[in-house]
């Protein structure tokens, strides 16, 4: 009995905590005008009523006053919560929210082009993951991405144009130094692949498998079996690494595609209200 008393005093305090940090709670309807030591406008009789019945009076009252001293002074359950801000870059597999769409905005053409065109304190204001972190900071942040997506754009554009040259200019290899043709252009590549998916291969010894089509004869016997255990392997491992490594990736790519969509979307906002602002003026001035 003594321990179901102390469960629903326990419950009644925890509900006129929770009433309390509701600013639309009607409990601020009861409390009106109070200081640590003038609580004459508190109406406790209707509180205890209304919130903690299951309480003594006599004792409700001085346990509420304390609870009141700590609402009034913002310490005790009423003490703000630390928010926790993320770090800003930890690793390549653990970067926050704010990096992956400052990238994101940086490395994509058109909106790098937007975001060039924003001085870095309305870019810092243009979304809240931003502003978790202090401005000094961002403008930090922004220079040292600005020159990392500059330098693989950069990297993007010489490696495309060198593959172009090399394909003008190179004699392209039709076959190995040992004289078959390479796996991974052959067609013999894509078809182990289907076998193994559909259990094909599983069910045929190597030389069975290999003899069953007449694309895998352009191979040796050996290096084509060779092929089925990496295929095998790669099947097989594929689940669990994708899993563990594209995981949080996934989680983190569609987190930055929603923020994107907002952004861009704010952005858009923005646009339609100095038009429309625009518009109200000339209109204004014909008026006029």
């Amino acid at each position: 009995m003594v321990h179901l008393v102390h469960g629903e005093i326990a419950k009644a305090k925890q509900h006129i905590i929770t009433e309390l940090k509701d600013d639309t709670s009607d409990i601020h309807l009861l409390i009106g005008d109070y200081d640590d030591n003038n609580f004459k406008n508190v109406n406790f009789v209707k509180i205890h009523q209304t919130y903690a019945d299951k309480y003594k009076l006599s004792q409700f009252r001085e346990n509420m006053k304390r609870l009141l001293r700590n609402f009034r002074s913002k310490t005790g359950p009423f003490k703000p919560e630390t928010v926790v801000v993320e770090p800003w870059y930890t690793s390549v597999n653990n970067v926050s929210r704010g990096y992956a769409l400052l990238y994101s905005l940086h490395i994509d053409p058109q909106k790098s082009s937007t975001i060039n065109a924003m001085t870095v304190e309305e870019l810092w204001e243009s979304h809240p993951e931003f502003q978790k972190y202090a401005l000094d900071n961002f403008k930090t942040y922004n220079i040292n991405m600005k020159k990392l997506t500059d330098k693989k754009k950069m990297l993007i554009t010489y490696e495309e144009a060198a593959y172009h040259e090399d394909m003008l200019t190179l004699p392209h290899a039709t076959t190995t130094s040992q004289g078959y043709p390479f796996w991974n252009k052959h067609r013999a590549s894509k078809l182990l692949e289907e076998d193994e998916t559909s259990g094909v291969a599983r069910e045929m010894k190597p030389q069975q498998l290999w003899k069953s089509r007449i694309e895998y004869q352009d191979f040796p016997l050996a290096v084509f079996r060779k092929h089925i255990y990496q295929e095998r392997m790669k099947q097989l491992a594929a689940p669990y690494w994708q899993y563990k490594r594209n995981k949080n990736a996934k989680k983190r790519f569609e987190e930055v595609e929603e923020m994107m969509k907002e952004w861009h979307q704010a952005k858009f906002n923005k646009s339609m209200e100095g038009l429309i602002a625009d518009w109200d003026n000339t209109v204004h001035i014909r008026d006029e």
